[in-house]
């Protein structure tokens, strides 16, 4: 009787884990994919001045 409990109890725990991995994998590409999406992006740069133009 003991191990018929154990073994159900066995199956419940590996049930959660291969869950919670699941889940935790699935979390884990989404917010990569958010890091990816939300730098900052390079403001256009300012056209660089040359020296030998005279600035007015």
């Amino acid at each position: 009787m003991n191990y018929f409990i154990l073994i159900i109890f066995a199956i419940i725990i590996i049930a959660f884990l291969v869950f919670f991995i699941r889940t935790n994998k699935r979390d884990e590409e989404k917010y990569e994919e958010e890091i990816k999406m939300d730098y900052r992006k390079p403001k256009e740069r300012i056209k660089d001045i040359d020296i030998d133009e005279p600035m007015h």
